[in-house]
């Protein structure tokens, strides 16, 4: 289904998409037949919202598992072939859609013919297709290029391509007539194109800039059969023609119509006038003329009733709509080119004419047979008025939206003035209380003024004014020296590191207040003035990549504004640009700062926006300066570590091929105070998918951020989750620096100083997660809150079969087996039998396997362990292990110095954990052999020599990562191991076992690697 995951989208039916705009074409409770739905996003809309009875054709089988759920009927078959429509044979539908599907077809109007056999009368086809006119390809053509693409325009499954000319032209071929347009339209500095328009000379851009359509993305029409096909008629089973057609005419007098009282006349199918002369007899009251044998409209040119010479009835054209002088019975009357048309609406039509029945006479009718070619002209002289019918309905749509939002405005205003009202009353009442305060206080001044007068002109107050002087200025100098002393001190500390490993240093920082533990330990641990110095020769002489520092600025303290500007300038990697887009902030020092610095250093670029968009739209304007190799991502009142773009250029240099590079942190007070320092583990993509643990520094390769679309609008507050989310399913050269590279600004309105300042974020980040689901093939997949603010419970919806379930327990009695059915048990000294058995298996793979030690796995921690399995990445899953206490047994295993240990051993249940690790799923390199899920594929690489449960958990782990798949544990769900004891592995088995792996001096990447170095936690490998 790799193919069909790139449909995936989420719908906003008010927004502009092209699938949102198919979408309100669509009548609710319609019948309709869907072509190529992918994975069914839009099929679940159609069914869920609108009420829809959809049936669905689709290529790609995993796509239609996918879809199926959501619709009535399911056909897989290749809609360049017909055999598909044997499944639906004698169906009729509403609406047939093609979105985004006849770009993939080979011959597209054959196959839209196909379907309008399946089509009602009044039934229409919507289509979306790419417009190969846009302005981004005809700038790649200008560049020499025509470059396909994953996705996109020229998605490389693409086999065809339209303007808007060639599909009208398309339409014609296929019998279709287009009743409505619509379009997408895409900035090209926001497409994939956005290279090849911006490397175009200003001459260019302006012929571009007049092309038309040269904005439109893709092209969205609704269309229905050409002729009479486009007008509700009903044939009811009978279909249109004009070959074999008679007339029978009725004479009532006063016995009803009789068919002894009829004549039958028969009408030339030539086309050509013909006239039809009936004699009736005396007595007659009413004649009714009734075509026959087939439902056809028939054109009117004149009637003419006449009894001897006189003239009884008359009629033609000249005169008006025929319906107004006779009975029309189950027709429709029209008017074109001087005739009347008569459009049967079922298989009875039928005019009736009222006579003075007094004498006999002569009925007699001028017709035609040409009513199809009429109708055509009528259709097409209909079709601008439904135009402009469409128009009107969409202004009514937009005034009744426009409607609401005056209703609620107003509302809200009547509510503000209310509340206003009430702000003014307390307002005055307190001003009054303040004026009785004000006069007291004013009464006790004068008292206090007098007495001061009698003091001051004392002679005891005279005589020690040159003491007193004496003594404030003492004052000043001590606070002054004192002052001095403590910066003196405390610069010369962190300025020399062997100074600030001595013990006196630690007790004059911690007497003198001087800052707290973590900054003096930073003094010894970060590079030094030499050693910045000595980076930036280094870099100077070798060169390496250009990194463009993304920063987008809103009413930034001015302060904090300028240490994060001079952080980077005060890089010791010279190679950078700063890109900073301002999100028209109100306050003129802002503009100012930047301002001055971009005129006074030429690697600093300012784009002042004109209208404030939030973080998104800022960003992305920043992005459009950017020219580096590599994006950075700094906040506007954050700092970058001096060192921080050097250490960035190593992992460059040492790998061309990366993609995404991340470091530790730590936070900033307000008052410049470092402190928590964040240590984080190697890429984790199950933890990143609960928590967005990288956090800063952010670094990007350019061109694969602008293949994802930069940041989205909607997801502010979390927009650099939603970033990485998908730039990391695009690639997985990712590296993490172990080391503290960002200092992340912590105060009240920031997230780092308080998690509730911008509580839209929590929100824009399930969105993220929920979509990056969806486009992962988990389209029914789950977000929801975690026991921490802003981790999250994240749910697939979909669980991977349970081939057998197998459980070490003691006392069980006799052996029962039922492999692949249900639980195998065994005594606890036949584990060795167990591991045999298991091993004996035939791989077949398509499923997981259950082992537990201590009883059978309980069954909503095996659902969970399923529903991780589901993910074709994920090998080995395991819940995590507590003992009867309720404290942890294990949360998985790492790997230090040739030695397992179990992480968070001995902390009660209840825990946090480091960074969340009890909360929230995590990639580890080992499970804990008491309760795991794994792909049963794995055994085919665990060696014969396995014997027990332990050994045969490292080895299935060993398997994974050998695969290229992934351990975790869920702390979600936890398994009680009783009496079970620690894992013991012998140091030979260990070695063995990764030598049989090719792991020899493995280094476990899910460690934080710089916990020892900035956080001094002795216990590292328990997490």
């Amino acid at each position: 289904m790799e193919g069909a995951e790139k449909y995936h989208r989420q719908i906003d039916p008010e927004g502009q998409s092209s699938v949102a705009q198919l979408l309100r074409w669509i009548r609710p409770g319609s019948k309709v037949l869907e072509m190529g739905p992918a994975t069914g996003i839009m099929t679940k809309f159609l069914a869920e919202v609108k009420g829809c009875d959809v049936t669905c054709v689709e290529v790609d089988p995993k796509a239609a598992d996918h879809a199926r759920h959501f619709c009535s009927k399911m056909i897989v078959g290749d809609l360049n072939r017909t055999e598909w429509t044997r499944e639906i044979e004698g169906q009729e539908f509403d609406y047939v859609i093609f979105a985004d599907v006849l770009e993939h077809l080979l011959n597209p109007a054959e196959s839209l013919q196909t379907t309008l056999k399946h089509l009602k009368s009044t039934g229409e086809v919507l289509i979306s297709v790419p417009n190969i006119a846009y302005v981004g390809i005809i700038a790649e053509l200008l560049e020499g290029r025509f470059d396909y693409r994953r996705d996109g325009l020229l998605d490389e499954t693409h086999v065809h391509f339209f303007t808007r000319k060639s599909l009208v032209q398309l339409l014609g071929q296929a019998g279709l007539v287009s009743l409505e347009w619509g379009r997408t339209a895409v900035a090209p500095e926001f497409s994939e194109f956005r290279l090849q328009t911006n490397q175009l000379g200003a001459a260019a851009r302006g012929v571009l800039a007049a092309v038309p359509d040269g904005d439109t993305y893709q092209f969205l029409v609704r269309c229905a059969r050409t002729g009479i096909a486009a007008l509700p008629v009903v044939s009811q089973g009978r279909e249109y023609g004009t070959v074999g057609l008679s007339a029978q005419v009725y004479f009532d007098t006063g016995n009803g119509f009789l068919e002894e009282n009829s004549q039958i006349v028969s009408l030339r199918s030539d086309r050509e006038r013909q006239t039809v002369h009936c004699d009736f007899p005396s007595g007659t009251k009413v004649i009714r003329f009734d075509p026959i044998d087939s439902v056809t409209p028939v054109v009117l040119h004149s009637v003419t009733i006449q009894a001897a010479e006189r003239v009884l009835f008359s009629w033609s054209p000249s005169k008006g709509a025929l319906g107004g002088m006779s009975g029309l019975l189950n027709v429709v009357e029209a008017s074109a080119s001087g005739s009347s048309v008569l459009i049967p609406l079922t298989s009875d039509p039928a005019v009736t004419i009222l006579v003075d029945g007094s004498a006999p006479g002569t009925f007699s009718v001028e017709c035609s047979l040409n009513g199809p070619e009429v109708l055509r002209m009528l259709v097409d002289s209909i079709q601008p008025l439904r135009n402009e019918l469409g128009l009107v309905s969409d202004h009514a749509r937009e005034l009744e939206r426009l409607k609401d939002r005056l209703e609620l405005l107003l509302s809200a205003e009547q509510q503000a003035c209310q509340h206003l009202r009430e702000s003014v009353s307390e307002v005055d009442a307190r001003l009054q209380e303040y004026r009785r305060v004000l006069e007291d206080t004013q009464a006790a001044h004068e008292m206090l003024k007098t007495s001061l007068h009698g003091v001051v002109g004392s002679k005891s107050w005279q005589m020690t004014r040159p003491l007193r002087v004496a003594m404030r200025l003492a004052g000043f100098v001590t606070r002054m020296l004192s002052r001095a002393l403590r910066l003196w001190t405390r610069r010369g500390i962190l300025a020399n590191p062997a100074i600030a490993k001595t013990k006196f240093a630690r007790l004059l920082w911690s007497r003198l207040h001087l800052g707290s533990d973590y900054q003096l330990q930073m003094a010894h641990i970060e590079p030094s003035a030499r050693d910045l110095t000595r980076m930036r020769f280094d870099a100077e002489q070798t060169g390496g990549p250009t990194f463009s520092i993304i920063m987008p600025t809103y009413k930034t303290n001015p302060l904090w504004l300028k240490q994060a500007i001079e952080s980077v300038r005060q890089q010791a990697y010279p190679y950078w640009e700063l890109c900073i887009a301002d999100d028209a902030s109100n306050d003129p020092g802002v503009r100012s700062i930047l301002s001055t610095y971009a005129a006074n250093d030429p690697r600093i670029k300012v784009e002042m926006l004109a209208e404030n968009g939030h973080i998104s739209k800022a960003s992305n304007a920043a992005l459009t300066l950017a020219t580096g190799q590599y994006i950075v991502l700094l906040d506007h009142d954050d700092i970058l570590a001096p060192q921080a773009l050097y250490r960035l250029a190593e992992v460059v240099k040492r790998d061309a091929e990366v993609d995404v590079i991340y470091s530790d942190e730590d936070k900033l007070s307000a008052d410049g105070v470092r402190s928590e320092p964040t240590c984080k583990p190697g890429w984790s993509p199950e933890y990143f998918l609960s928590f967005m643990y990288t956090g800063h520094i952010s670094c990007f390769r350019s061109d694969l951020v602008r293949e994802v679309g930069g940041f989205r609008v909607g997801f502010e507050g979390s927009q650099d989750f939603d970033l990485m989310l998908r730039v990391t399913e695009r690639t997985n050269r990712i590296v993490h620096i172990p080391e503290v590279l960002y200092h992340w600004r912590a105060h009240v309105e920031s997230v780092a100083g308080n998690l509730e300042s911008k509580p839209y974020a929590f929100t824009a980040a399930k969105r993220a997660i929920t979509e990056a689901l969806v486009r992962r093939g988990f389209p029914a997949g789950k977000v929801g809150d975690s026991r921490a603010r802003g981790l999250y419970c994240v749910e697939r919806g979909r669980k991977s079969p349970l081939l057998a379930a197998f459980s070490v327990s003691a006392g069980i009695g006799a052996m029962r087996v039922a492999a692949g059915e249900a639980v195998s048990e065994y005594r606890t000294n036949e584990e060795g039998k167990l591991v045999r058995e298991l091993l004996a298996r035939k791989k077949k793979g398509g499923g997981c396997i259950a082992v537990s030690l201590g009883g059978p796995v309980p069954a909503e921690v095996l659902d969970r362990l399923l529903d991780h399995g589901a993910d074709a990445a994920i090998g080995v899953a395991s819940p995590l292990v507590l003992d009867t206490k309720g404290n942890v047994v294990a949360a998985g295993m790492a790997l230090s110095r040739d030695m397992i240990f179990a992480n968070f051993k001995g902390l009660p249940g209840n825990n946090l954990g480091y960074r969340g690790r009890l909360v929230v799923p995590f990639n580890v390199s080992f499970a804990y052999p008491a309760c795991l899920v794994f792909k049963e594929e794995l055994l085919r690489d665990v060696p014969a020599s396995v014997q027990d449960i332990p050994e045969l958990t490292i080895a299935l782990c060993l398997a994974a990562h050998k695969r290229g798949l992934r351990c975790l544990v869920d702390p979600s769900v936890h398994f009680t191991a009783g009496e079970v004891g620690g894992v013991v592995l012998p140091p030979a088995k260990l070695r063995a076992l990764l030598a049989h792996y090719g792991r020899e001096g493995m280094q476990d990447p899910f460690l934080p690697a710089g916990l020892p170095l900035y956080a001094r936690r002795a216990e590292m490998p328990a997490i």
